[in-house]
């Protein structure tokens, strides 16, 4: 099936949050921890989707006492609508919420919810245990207003296993503990400072190699790297004549040092 050039960073980051810019400094940033992009068919008018960020920390450890690993999620969620089928230009729909939350419209006419997360100490976003997200866009111009509940739960991913420390003149196996086998496909990806590389598999498969070439390509660095492991899925729904596309994905994170 051909793809849309509408691309999904955390659902939709690429295509809905505004331009960073790039520092004059030539220190080497590590990579935004952020969902992989996911392409959508190119019959689509529009996606909206939540995202759980699930990221594990360990502690550093003391004499006396040991470190141990915290797992904790982010859940966001983000919305684009096109003038056209499989355009890249987005327009203004009025007002958007998932559940109760109202995602917030952006310059580039995007929609996106991001909670401030563990630095406020309390802002973790949308339930991340949620089986139902209430659509409801009040629409404006080209988008009629509709509402639509998505229902199914995040996919569940369990937690990156493979080594923190990555040998960039080797092959590297990027693997997990579990992962959901209700999904539509798996993405894996390795990213560093130089770029980023990304596998895509079936549903079941719990780990995925990348070739030395492909480690290499990252550069170097320590704690300047991240690997990924995202399994969604996509619902395709008519509304008013037109195909939107609900997406669902959960995404586990690691920092890694690249040497």
């Amino acid at each position: 099936m051909k793809k849309t050039a509408i691309y999904l960073s955390a659902l939709l980051l690429v295509a809905v949050l505004p331009s960073c810019n790039k520092s004059s400094s030539s220190t080497p940033t590590p990579p935004a921890n952020t969902a992989p992009t996911i392409n959508t068919p190119n019959d689509a008018w529009g996606v909206m989707g939540v995202v759980k960020l699930q990221t594990s920390y360990t502690t550093p450890s003391y004499p006396g006492v040991p470190s141990y690993t915290i797992d904790y999620n982010i859940v966001s969620a983000l919305a684009a609508f096109s003038d056209a089928v499989g355009s890249a230009n987005l327009v203004d729909a009025g007002t958007v919420k998932v559940n109760d939350t109202i995602l917030t419209k952006l310059q580039n006419n995007g929609y996106s919810f991001s909670p401030s997360g563990v630095a406020s100490g309390s802002d973790l976003g949308l339930n991340p245990n949620s089986f139902s997200h209430f659509w409801n866009v009040s629409g404006s111009g080209s988008v009629t207003g509709f509402t639509y509940q998505h229902s199914g739960y995040l996919p569940p991913v369990g937690t990156i296993t493979s080594s923190a420390d990555v040998q960039t003149n080797a092959a590297y196996t990027l693997s997990v503990n579990t992962i959901s086998n209700n999904c539509d496909s798996i993405i894996w990806i390795m990213a560093g400072p130089n770029g980023n590389v990304r596998h895509t598999t079936r549903p079941g498969v719990y780990s995925s190699t990348f070739t030395a070439s492909e480690v290499a390509s990252l550069g170097k660095g320590d704690n300047l790297g991240l690997v990924q492991v995202t399994p969604y899925y996509v619902m395709p729904v008519t509304i008013n004549a037109k195909k939107y596309y609900f997406i669902k994905e959960s995404c586990a994170t690691k920092s890694v040092n690249l040497k």
